[in-house]
């Protein structure tokens, strides 16, 4: 059976550029360390958490070009 682990990713929100990638097992681990890197770093970035698996930068970028509307249907 393979473990399931969560990402944080912090990307700059114009250069499209990974500044900041952390793994980790448990939920609490995870939440603690999105808000830390919403604290360093700032409006500029994007912070990112996937759960259960690894972060798909190819997947996030589409998300970030659909209209706000368009994920909730």
């Amino acid at each position: 059976m393979t473990k399931k682990f969560n990402s944080v990713v912090a990307i700059h929100k114009k250069r499209l550029k990974i500044a900041e990638r952390r793994t980790l097992r448990h939920a609490e681990e995870t939440e603690a360390a999105r808000e830390e890197m919403l604290k360093s770093h700032g409006d500029e970035y994007d912070i990112v958490v996937t759960y259960g698996g690894p972060f798909n930068v190819i997947h996030w970028m589409k998300l970030r070009e659909l209209k706000k509307t368009e994920i909730n249907e």
